[in-house]
């Protein structure tokens, strides 16, 4: 059995490896994977795609909710914030759910500051 490992995390961290670094989602993605159970594999690379296809959008957003963007270190935080909004406007996971997993996957990163 893998253990419990935040997938919202997870998939934050590979947004920004794809964003940032300019690597392949198709490199990035599969040992992520190995770190989770079988069920949990297809609601990463679901985050993950679907994070990147409505980035400009999710950009978009993020630049109206925030008052400056975030940079440095903060910036894993900022693809933790753009997969719980792609969670609560295109896809069927419960809003407390999304909020609560996203909240946990800050924990994961060490931004216990930013839990709020």
């Amino acid at each position: 059995m893998k253990k419990n490992i935040n997938l919202r995390s997870l998939a934050a961290q590979a947004i920004e490896q794809v964003v940032e670094k300019g690597q392949s989602l198709s490199n990035v993605l599969p040992p992520l994977q190995q770190k989770v159970s079988d069920k949990d594999k297809a609601l990463l690379q679901e985050l993950c795609f679907g994070v990147l296809r409505t980035l400009s959008q999710l950009e978009w957003l993020i630049s109206k909710l925030m008052a400056r963007p975030m940079t440095g270190k903060q910036r894993t935080v900022h693809f933790l914030i753009m997969v719980g909004l792609y969670q609560l406007l295109y896809t069927r996971i419960p809003p407390h759910a999304a909020l609560a997993e996203t909240v946990e996957g800050a924990v994961a990163i060490n931004a216990r500051s930013l839990k709020g």
